[in-house]
């Protein structure tokens, strides 16, 4: 049967387009637009006319790449996922998922440190070598299993490497995690150790396990990348008893020492000797005189001392230039107050206090004075170091 149909059959009058499809007519029409009363065909001269503003909004949302932005760009409202408490996203890897918020809108990133898949690769020949790449990593963690014999490695780095076999490649230092063993290769290993290595790869791109020596087996080695404190192996310090070189010069303790060497007082200071003669020590009590009591007849320095004073008031020490006893509160060089009622000072001279022709001493009750008053039996107890 034809398409079309007459609108009144064989009167001659018009047709309706139809288009007919297993013997029904399924009518044709023209799209068109107007006002009522009017009407437009819909061509390329008169399109259809749509909502121009909203079109115009929606190509003004997408951008070209590299296109400079300009302020007034429209854009999609993107929308996150308040979640206050860390927690996994839900679905399976691969799928897409939710950009997270806190509470105060700012976007989630992870807390914890990147995590790195665990590499691997075998050791079955004398030439074997197990790369990886390192280049946003810190250190590393190595281990050696399987079944082998006569298995030597070194460990390597290498800066311009693109793909863990071209480029340069140094020695890098490698501790044990059972002790403080520094080293650059295995050795000569027959079985899996009992222990692994540690390696710092802080600026590194390539790392790499590379074989020197093989019998026998396979050797299957593990490397850990780690994302963590990019500071130098922390393995890596000195412990147990170190050796020590040297020789002894002088003794520790009171007494006399070797020219030029070192004594520890009793307040446990060091006092040093000079160059010409012996440094010393001698304990002092005071007596009721005020006549001075000579510690060193002939010239010497003063290196140092302690002095307890035992009195109520406070007492007076004076050291005199001479080697002989002068009068009270002649040839004084030094004075020192000590405070009372057990008040202690301890005093180091460093490179000591020069006297031309002796060291003697004079306690007092008063300001040092030419009639100054001695202090009673026992006022003042110490020790003076002099060399």
């Amino acid at each position: 049967m034809a398409d079309n149909l007459e609108t009144q059959a064989g009167s001659g009058g018009p047709f309706v387009a139809t288009d007919e499809i297993g013997g029904v007519h399924y009518a044709r029409s023209k799209t068109g637009w107007g006002a009522p009363g009017v009407y437009n065909d819909v061509d390329a001269a008169n399109p259809l006319p749509v909502q121009s503003t909203s079109l115009a909004t929606l190509a003004s949302a997408v951008k070209i790449e590299d296109t400079p932005s300009a302020t007034g760009d429209a854009g999609v409202f993107m929308l996150g996922v308040r979640q206050d408490t860390d927690a996994p996203t839900a679905g399976t890897d691969g799928d897409y998922t939710a950009i997270k918020c806190d509470e105060a809108g700012r976007l989630k990133v992870a807390v914890q440190p990147a995590g790195y898949p665990l590499s691997t690769g075998t050791i079955t020949s004398a030439t074997s070598a197990v790369p990886v790449n390192v280049a946003r990593v810190s250190n590393v963690m190595v281990y050696v299993a399987g079944t082998f014999a006569g298995v030597n490695f070194t460990f390597e780095g290498s800066l311009n490497s693109t793909n863990g076999t071209d480029g340069n490649w140094f020695a890098i230092q490698a501790v044990r995690t059972n002790a403080n063993t520094i080293e650059t290769t295995s050795g000569v290993i027959a079985a899996a150790p009992a222990y692994g290595w540690e390696l710092s790869v802080n600026g590194l791109n390539w790392f790499r396990v590379r074989a020197t020596a093989w019998t026998s087996g396979t050797a299957a080695v593990q490397i850990q990348p780690g994302a963590y404190a990019t500071e130098p192996i922390p393995a890596a310090q000195i412990s147990g008893t170190q050796p020590v070189s040297g020789t002894v010069t002088a003794n520790i303790g009171t007494g006399s020492l070797a020219a030029g060497a070192n004594a520890i007082g009793d307040a446990g200071i060091q006092y040093r000797g000079n160059a010409t003669g012996a440094a010393s020590s001698s304990n002092f009590v005071a007596s009721a005189t005020a006549n001075p009591t000579v510690i060193k007849a002939g010239a010497g320095r003063l290196l140092g001392f302690v002095l307890t004073n035992n009195a109520t008031a406070v007492r007076y020490v004076k050291f005199h230039n001479t080697a002989s006893a002068p009068a009270a509160g002649t040839g004084v060089v030094q004075t020192y107050g000590i405070p009372p009622n057990g008040g202690t000072i301890t005093i180091s001279i460093p490179g000591g206090l020069a006297f031309g022709t002796g060291i003697a001493i004079t306690t007092v009750t008063g300001a040092p004075a030419s009639d100054a008053t001695a202090v009673a039996a026992n006022d003042i107890v110490g020790t003076f170091h002099w060399a």
